[in-house]
Order: structure tokens, then C-alpha cells, then sequence
């Protein structure tokens, strides 16, 4: 069993889509989903952050009791050659507490993912992918990322690839538990760009994701709506080339050979 770990549904439309998923339960915050098409997975929907991101991976081990975690989603592209639907897989997760003004590069928690034996059979792996992912580091952050310049920060301090909400804190859980994870990412703003402050109301807040939250948001911050519609186009970008990678992993099992890691 393979238990993919993700915080917004939206993320992993298509893949619920295509895999014929259904949702099988509810419990409090979380949705379970589950597949005849591909009995060997199950997705758990939680939600964004540390606190919901653990509550998820402890569900989805006591439920399933999986061999894997995948910790899928989209994040912020850290450095500039990152472009939306661009796919990262964290080779080393690392955690910054607190707001950017707090943060340093001594601070930070880090987990490194996979031996070189393991890394090298990733690899080859990712390159069969229908979108190739890259390896890199991916920066666990306490809230939205949406300034360039804290992004760029993350990319020249850290090396971070990309920034998230969860992936430090699912594989922190499954790490505990003896579970094999991998934090799969996929861009969905790059460095350069800024994010409006809908974004981040959207991502921590279920009320605000509606047509017409955004379209009085629009109305109130018409300067905004061209990084909107950007972002329209890039979210189709990122959840294609996130879900198509899912469904590359789960349909051919392809991460069976690799041998169990535990990471620290």
C-alpha cells in the first residue's frame, strides 16, 4: 500500500480523476479516497501546515499501515530555473519556524531523504516520469510564502528548490513510524513571482476558495487580477504535471525496488 499524503484536494484533481477515486470516509478534517482501479493506493486530505500535516501522515499510517508515504502538493519555486508544473523531489527536507524575519540559516531542522544507493535508483525513476522531476531541497516554512525576496532567500541561503507547508512535518512523522516518504512537489508560482494576499487567505482558509470570494477580491484589488489569471494557468500547469507523476509512481509501482530507508 502506497498512502498519499496531501493538504488541498484541489492539488490532486486530476489524479483523483483518472484513478477513479472515491471519497470512502470523513473523519473530523481529514477525506479518505480509495480506488478499484488502484486498490494498492489511498489519498488522506488534510490540510495545510505542521498541525494539520501531522494529524494527516498519523491517519494515513493507523489506517493503512502503507510501505510508503508520498508527500504530494504543490510549493513555491525557490530558484529562478523553477518554472510552474515543474516537479521537485525533496532529496533533504528542511523546517524554518516563525515569520522570514526570524529566520536564519543555522535555525533550520533538516532530514536528508535517501542514501546514494537509493538516490540513484530514484533517479532513474524520475527521468522515466512524462514531465521529468529534478531532485532538490525543499524548505518547510509556518506560513505562505509570497514575496519573491523571501523566496529567493530560501533558494541562495538554503539551496531550497522549492518551499511548502508540510513535507518537513509528514516525513518528521513517518520517519518516526519506520515508513519509507517522499516529498514530491510541484511549482506552482515561480521566485520571481509576487503572490496577492488572496492566495494565502485561499490556502488557510477553506471559505475563501470560491469564484465569487475571488471575484470581490478582484474588485477590491484590480491591480492583482493579471497575477490571478497567471496564477489560473499555472495552477492547471502544476496540478497536470503533479497528478500525472502520481499516477506514473502508483500505476506501475515503479519504487518497489528501492530498498527501506530511514532517514535523519
Amino acid at each position: 500500500m502506497i498512502a498519499i499524503v496531501v493538504a488541498l484536494r484541489e492539488e490532486v484533481a486530476d489524479f483523483l480523476r483518472s484513478g477513479a477515486f472515491r471519497c470512502v470516509d470523513t473523519s473530523e478534517a481529514l477525506s479518505f479516497y480509495e480506488s478499484q482501479t488502484l486498490p494498492h493506493v489511498a489519498v488522506v486530505e488534510g490540510g495545510p501546515g505542521r498541525l494539520r500535516a501531522q494529524e494527516t501522515t498519523v491517519a494515513a499510517l493507523d489506517r493503512y499501515h502503507p510501505r510508503m508515504i508520498i508527500s504530494a502538493g504543490f510549493g513555491g519555486g525557490t530558484i529562478s530555473s523553477l518554472k510552474p508544473g515543474d516537479l521537485v523531489i525533496g532529496e533533504t527536507v528542511l523546517s524554518l519556524r516563525g515569520p522570514s524575519s526570524d529566520w536564519k540559516k543555522d535555525s533550520a531542522a533538516i532530514k536528508k531523504m535517501f542514501s546514494q544507493k537509493e538516490h540513484r535508483e530514484l533517479e532513474q525513476v524520475a527521468a522515466s516520469l512524462k514531465h521529468p522531476a529534478v531532485f532538490g531541497n525543499i524548505a518547510t516554512v509556518d506560513r505562505l510564502v509570497t514575496s519573491s525576496q523571501s523566496k529567493a532567500w530560501l533558494g541562495q541561503t538554503l539551496s531550497a528548490s522549492v518551499v511548502d507547508l508540510e513535507s518537513y512535518w509528514v516525513t518528521d512523522i513517518a520517519v518516526g513510524r519506520s515508513t519509507r516518504c517522499i516529498a514530491l512537489r510541484s511549482v506552482l508560482d515561480p521566485m520571481e513571482q509576487e503572490l496577492p494576499a488572496f492566495v494565502a487567505f485561499a490556502t488557510e482558509d477553506a471559505s475563501q476558495r470560491s469564484w465569487w470570494r475571488a471575484a470581490l477580491y478582484a474588485l477590491r484589488r484590480p491591480g492583482d487580477v493579471p497575477t490571478l489569471l497567471s496564477l489560473s494557468s499555472q495552477y492547471r500547469a502544476a496540478k497536470a504535471s503533479l497528478s500525472a507523476a502520481l499516477h506514473s509512481f502508483a500505476s506501475s509501482q515503479m519504487l518497489e525496488p528501492l530498498s527501506t530507508t530511514r532517514v535523519g
